[in-house]
């Protein structure tokens, strides 16, 4: 996978009058098995899908009210925005509000440790941290980084790390296909060989795709994290990053949504395909090209055409995830169908729960989780109640 390697990266700095907000991530460790959409929300994500995307997940399992994860090396990608607040950078827009029984600890450690509850107190405007009332709406301030765009390091966002027990500068360089080098500076930590405080946060730069699209798109600050996708143009169309090249094609059917003008026009080839014809001299390669959308129903597409030396084959289909490695539909506690035993597709109160990878060396990222459609379960329901016709 593309990583991060050369020059120095540096960070903006922050002035509450002047800097722009920017896109980052946080990055969230769990220890134990956790509801990825739970999560979300606490993040004040409203939409299941912005949360699917960076992770690499299937965005049919959208509609699950509960998408339970295990933990595995690398934390999981939690979109933000990060802003400036008083001289310093912080996710902006995360807001919690106080229940019966809380205190500004427990709630810091709902959001493991990130932040701390006197920074929460600080940027709530809490005089006494022993007192908040139910109802209260407080500021979450995570601490996150806008980086320095220049041409050598222009494809980059932050994604804000916490420091595990046993981390190392240069086990997170590896993680993240860096060089520990670069971590120490874009941090201003005084060694690289240093023993990192566990809890703290560090800003690890991560490759993403950036759009191109036409003049007046709506989506035209798009930006994708390198092995990954995004949902965009009302989420019928899914823009993935691979290699630093951005390729966009119409979202799967299994998310069921109805999307119209994902062809070019004068031709018959969808978002993303393409399509070789032999010249007199060299190859003509004509390709549908995603340029943004500029209302809900009005998608860009343009007809690209080049010339190649020799006609490339037809790609293989492209997949918008990983495979899976091993989804179960069942609540997160209760014993395991048998492997010879066809279970109905899952209806939307159903938890979904996806097993560790079977990855044992920490000092590689486990890969990124993969899901499963609603037209394989579907095909396996169908199947299942033909049996029972059956017997």
């Amino acid at each position: 996978m593309r990583g991060v390697q050369g020059d120095a990266i540096r960070a903006q700095a922050c002035n509450s009058e002047t800097s722009r907000p920017c896109r980052a991530m946080v990055g969230y460790q769990a220890s134990a098995n956790f509801d990825l959409f739970q999560v979300a929300s606490r993040f004040s994500l409203n939409d299941n899908t912005s949360v699917l995307g960076p992770n690499d997940i299937d965005p049919s399992l959208w509609a699950i009210s509960d998408l339970v994860l295990p933990p595995q090396a690398k934390p999981y990608l939690i979109p933000t925005t990060c802003g400036c607040i008083d001289g310093t950078r912080v996710v902006t827009w995360v807001n919690y509000t106080v229940v019966e029984g809380d205190t500004l600890s427990a709630i810091a450690a709902a959001y493991l440790n990130l932040v701390t509850y006197t920074e929460i107190a600080q940027a709530s405007g809490i005089l006494n941290p022993d007192l908040i009332q139910v109802g209260q709406e407080i500021s979450i301030p995570i601490p996150c980084a806008c980086f320095n765009q220049t041409s050598s390091n222009s494809a980059l966002i932050s994604l804000s790390y916490q420091v595990q027990r046993g981390d190392s500068l240069s086990y997170i360089a590896q993680l993240y296909n860096t060089s520990a080098l670069q971590l120490q500076e874009l941090n201003t930590l005084a060694n690289a060989s240093d023993e990192l405080e566990a809890q703290k946060v560090l800003f690890v730069p991560l490759p993403v795709c950036k759009a191109n699209f036409s003049s007046g798109a709506m989506d035209g600050n798009l930006t994708v994290v390198e092995g990954a996708y995004e949902l965009t143009a009302n989420a019928c169309v899914q823009c993935n990053c691979n290699n630093g090249l951005l390729h966009c094609i119409p979202t799967p059917s299994t998310f069921g949504r109805t999307c119209s003008n994902l062809t070019c026009a004068s031709s018959m080839l969808y978002l993303g395909a393409s399509n070789a014809s032999q010249g007199s001299q060299e190859c003509l390669v004509e390709s549908c090209v995603y340029k943004g959308y500029t209302t809900q129903s009005n998608i860009v597409a343009v007809l690209e055409v080049k010339e190649d030396l020799t006609c490339p084959g037809a790609p293989p289909p492209e997949t918008f995830y990983k495979p899976p490695t091993g989804l179960v539909a069942s609540p997160l506690d209760s014993p395991l169908a048998s492997s010879s035993t066809l279970s109905p597709p899952p209806s939307p109160s159903t938890s979904i729960a996806i097993p560790p990878s079977t990855n044992t060396n920490p000092s590689i990222a486990s890969p990124l989780l993969g899901g499963i459609s609603f037209f394989a379960w579907g095909c396996l329901f169908s199947f299942w109640l033909s049996l029972s016709v059956q017997a």
